[in-house]
């Protein structure tokens, strides 16, 4: 240790960490609350942990039931929101956990921001840390990587939302100053405490496991050839603190491995918007704006230098202990297919300390030069650091969601139907109030809380399914038990060219878009042409009834609301036609539709590949996608057709429906909005048949057939069969069930 890191702090040296701390929080708590009451953000750990404890009766899951992240982030937002529960109660806000619950489906405000500050916390924390181990490092280096770290636009806007990035960072930072520590002067005890650290950030998240490098470094670095024994002992103390904190990745291992082989399938494979490329130039660049290009520059410097010092067999124990941890981390980055800033996070603490060495020994140099020239490069990084982190804190006084939501509640009417893309707007829905209030959640809840769920207006809203990663694979086996796999499609994104069909149009009033997917899909516009032709139709043909933008102190993806008249859908009409029954095998390519029509047609159909058969029912090669169509394409079709139907679309409705029931038949609700929208059409004769094929597939006494057989019976006396009206009713008005009554009445109005 050199005399300049033993000598006296100055008294700018003592208040500088408070200060820069001080707008460390300024910037993260800024506009802590943006985007709200919305509540549109990922929040996994937050969603996880809600899901973990019931609404009613106040029963606990302990397994989260979810392993794409570790457990130890959904464990403590569980500790935060039952402190949250226990404290509303005390205050009389909550009466039972079915209200907090309620409360959080009418206006997650303060839960969100309760989840908010875990982050918060988290990085300030990972700011003292950073500034504590740099001034171990060299007198001033801790001042320039806190400095640096307090107003990274990355760390401020990760900090603001809930992801787990922002714990880990803080356990990993904490395990590299024990490692540091421990390089430097030795001791078992800090050993192991490292090691610790590393196992509560790797509970925070699995890349944290990239510390194993610089932990295994620090015990060779300490004990040479015997460092062995404290490997060992390193690693126990590791895997038992993360087992301990995600203790069901043991016990529920299968959900576990499943999980996380699919992260790390779709990190590969890559997301929509990154499908084609590596992260590297984001990581590059983003790292730029993060660290001020000057500060991108003297990191570079920093790494000649600990080249130089390696070939002279002089590495200083610090930096090697962070340069084992960023660079591993980053270059796995670099071959990630994503673009998500908030990964970088765990980057920026090792990359600024680093920077901030180099600067400090420069400042400290007894050349003018030199000292000037580092004064001058540390004060170019924090000004453009600055600058971005500033407009990042500034930003969420308002948002373009938000702005849309007004927007729509006050131009759209309660009976007309809006269909969005992801990255939209918040609203209540008919489907998800109704969904509410016949749940235990509403009946447990309080009278309260339940009046003011009830005074909620509600929108006819339908969201757009977005698949951005993954791919679809089918197995067959043949005949000799040989199992082959098949991919219909090369990424997941290709499967949302089905829900840009513009005949889906049809019946909708207004349709938005949103920036956060619009750009992603115009990036590529050879891979995604049935979005780009989706956009066209819309930009060409229909008035753009509001425009929202991002700018200065809002936030938020590009949003355009474009109103659709009858001219319009008339139009729509007459180029593209009605709906099919499979409009959503559209984008299936025609080499598996004939590869596994040849495997599985027998015998084969005369248009091979086509999604109906002969009789009509769907081809056995559609029934390979049944996992697409029970995710994606049921509960979308589902709430589209209802909300044409209730706004009285009869026909685009029954569209849907049909589609619908050609793959479920016994799908209830898909079927009562059949019979519906044809009784409006006078379509009685056409629906009579998907009546009784449903009626086929359910149990002949449930209560659910036994809906469908009062409107067979409908059918039966509209098409002329009053005899066989008559008997459905009669028997149906003995069988004591909920439409006894219903069908004695109409078994009277049919002289019975």
């Amino acid at each position: 240790m050199t005399d300049a890191r033993n000598r006296p702090a100055k008294q700018y040296e003592r208040i500088l960490p408070a200060f820069i701390l001080a707008v460390a929080a300024w910037l993260r708590i800024w506009h802590l609350g943006h985007g709200l009451p919305d509540f549109v953000e990922e929040a996994i750990p937050f969603k996880q942990a809600l899901e973990m404890w019931t609404a009613t009766g106040g029963g606990i899951d302990w397994n989260p039931h979810f392993f794409n992240y570790p457990s130890l982030s959904i464990y403590l937002h569980f500790l935060l929101q039952q402190a949250h529960f226990l404290a509303g109660r005390l205050t009389g806000a909550f009466a039972s956990s079915a209200d907090y619950h309620l409360a959080h489906a009418i206006d997650p405000t303060v839960h969100v921001l309760v989840a908010r500050s875990l982050g918060v916390a988290c990085d300030l924390v990972s700011i003292f840390l950073v500034w504590r181990l740099g001034e171990r490092l060299r007198r001033g280096a801790g001042l320039w990587a806190a400095a640096l770290l307090a107003v990274s636009v990355t760390a401020v806007s990760t900090s603001r939302l809930i992801f787990t990035d922002s714990l880990m960072t803080m356990f990993a930072v904490a395990a590299l100053e024990r490692m540091a520590a421990c390089a430097r002067d030795g001791g078992l005890r800090r050993f192991l405490t490292a090691a610790a650290m590393m196992g509560l950030a790797a509970g925070a998240k699995y890349t944290a496991g990239w510390l194993a490098l610089p932990l295994a470094w620090t015990a060779w670095r300490r004990r040479g050839f015997s460092c062995w024994r404290w490997w060992l002992a390193g690693a126990g103390v590791a895997v038992a603190v993360f087992c301990a904190t995600s203790p069901y990745v043991l016990i529920d291992f299968s959900s576990f491995w499943a999980n996380f082989t699919h992260e790390r399938s779709h990190m590969a494979e890559g997301h929509l918007g990154v499908i084609d490329r590596t992260g590297a130039g984001f990581l590059f660049t983003t790292l730029g704006r993060d660290l001020g290009w000057a500060g991108l520059a003297a990191l570079a410097a920093a790494g000649a230098s600990g080249i130089s010092a390696l070939l002279r067999r002089r590495p200083a124990d610090t930096r090697t202990v962070l340069w084992l941890f960023l660079l591993p981390m980053g270059f796995s980055m670099a071959l990630f297919r994503m673009e998500a800033a908030r990964y970088l996070v765990p980057l920026l603490p090792p990359a600024a300390l680093l920077i901030g060495d180099l600067l400090a020994r420069g400042a400290a140099s007894g050349r003018p030069r030199t000292r000037t020239a580092a004064i001058a490069v540390g004060a170019l990084a924090l000004i453009q650091s600055g600058a971005a982190g500033f407009g990042a804190a500034r930003s969420g006084s308002d948002t373009t969601q938000l702005m849309a939501r007004h927007w729509i509640q006050a131009n759209v009417r309660a009976d007309e139907l809006v269909l969005q893309e992801s990255y939209g707007v918040h609203l209540m829905t008919p489907s998800r109030r109704s969904s509410i209030a016949a749940s235990d959640l509403y009946r447990a809840a309080s009278e309260p809380m339940r009046r003011r769920f009830d005074a909620i207006p509600a929108r006819h809203l339908t969201t757009i399914p977005l698949l951005v990663s993954g791919s679809y694979r089918i197995r067959l086996e043949d005949g000799r038990g040989r199992v082959e796999e098949f991919t219909p499609f090369a990424h997941g994104s290709d499967v949302s060219a089905a829900f840009y069909d513009p005949r889906l149009l049809d019946g909708v009033d207004y349709v938005l878009t949103s920036g956060a997917v619009r750009e992603r899909f115009a990036a590529n516009p050879g891979r995604y042409p049935a979005q780009g032709r989706f956009y066209a139709l819309l930009d060409d043909a229909a008035a753009v009834a509001a425009r929202f933008r991002p700018g200065g102190a809002v936030d938020g993806p590009a949003i355009v609301i474009y109103r659709l008249d009858d001219r319009f859908r008339k139009n729509l009409r007459s180029t593209f036609g009605e709906l099919g029954p499979y409009w959503w095998t559209a984008p299936v390519p025609e080499a598996f539709r004939g590869e596994m029509a040849r495997r599985l047609d027998s015998p084969p159909t005369a248009q091979p590949g086509s999604p109906g058969g002969p009789d009509g029912e769907p081809a056995p090669w559609v029934h390979t996608l049944d996992r697409i169509f029970l995710r994606r394409v049921r509960p979308f079709a589902l709430e589209l057709s209802m909300s044409l139907l209730e706004n009285g679309r009869p026909s685009p409705a029954r569209n849907l429906a049909v589609s619908l029931l050609m793959m479920q038949p016994d799908l209830v609700t898909a079927s009562l909005i059949e019979a519906r929208a044809a009784a409006r059409l006078d379509l009685w004769a056409e629906s009579l048949p998907l009546l009784e094929r449903s009626l086929r597939s359910l149990p002949g006494n449930s209560e659910s057939a036994l809906r469908l057989r009062l409107e067979k019976a409908r059918c039966l006396a509209m098409t002329g069969d009053i005899a066989g009206a008559r008997a459905e009713c009669a028997a149906l008005a003995k069988s004591g069930g909920p439409v006894a009554g219903t069908a004695a009445r109409m078994l009277a109005d049919l002289g019975g």
